[in-house]
């Protein structure tokens, strides 16, 4: 009777480790399936699609940079300009918000002398009685306020390009009303704006010229078409290798 009771128990211990043997094996079996499964097919993961940027109306434009390497040498520019801006005026009057607006295009046209002193030495390189010369494109609102965007050149007294570059200006803003109290932030009869070229001759041509325009003056308008301004170029020439 023990003998049978001992074989049994012996049959059933048997059973529990093939049946456990079975389960480990199904098991791993399974698992390694899910790594080769996953390892075939990995997870997609949704595309998101950029939406197209709409085309900016603004073009680029292209001005001189200054070296970022190199021995270049910085020179103090000071002139006087006097001359007059004339308007053709193009298309008819549109509304804005802030005001009815008229486009045209700009011709400038400044003699240039210097005041002398230590702020203009390279008194050589553009002398007295050179012209600057810019043509370009200006959008003006009915009270004078106004930008203009040109090409501009600096030729000397004998006719000869000096300079080559691209000329900005805005009507009626003033930049001494915070800390000087003596310009309106919309001052009438008033523009500033910049310059920034390369030379173009033979004496200039290892020359940029960078500088600011502050001029009094009237922008034209559709009932007077050509006004006269009076200002200075206040800035410097870098000299490159």
């Amino acid at each position: 009777m023990k003998t049978i009771y001992t074989l049994s128990l012996s049959l059933a211990l048997i059973i529990v480790l093939i049946g456990g043997a079975t389960m480990i094996s199904k098991s791993n079996a399974s698992a390694g399936s899910a790594a080769a499964t996953s390892t075939a097919k990995p997870a997609e993961m949704p595309v998101v699609e950029a939406e197209p940027m709409q085309a900016s109306p603004f073009p680029d434009i292209t001005v001189p940079g200054v070296p970022s390497t190199g021995n270049c040498c910085l020179t103090q520019l000071e002139k006087r300009v006097q001359g007059t801006r004339k308007v053709d005026f193009t298309g008819v009057p549109y509304a804005c918000p802030t005001g009815g607006t008229q486009r045209g295009v700009m011709k400038v046209e400044m003699q240039i002398v210097s005041p002398g002193g230590v702020c203009d030495p390279l008194l050589a390189v553009i002398p007295n009685n050179s012209k600057l010369v810019a043509t370009g494109h200006l959008i003006r609102r009915n009270d004078g306020f106004a930008h203009y965007l040109a090409d501009f050149a600096i030729l000397n007294p004998a006719g000869t390009t000096l300079f080559k570059g691209t000329m900005e200006t805005i009507d009626r803003i003033g930049t001494h009303h915070l800390f000087f109290n003596c310009e309106q932030c919309n001052s009438p009869s008033h523009f500033e704006g910049w310059i920034m070229g390369r030379g173009t001759a033979a004496v200039t041509a290892n020359f940029a010229i960078r500088a600011m325009i502050v001029s009094r003056g009237t922008v034209p308008s559709p009932a007077v078409m050509s006004t006269p301004m009076t200002g200075s170029l206040n800035g410097t020439l870098i000299k490159c290798p």
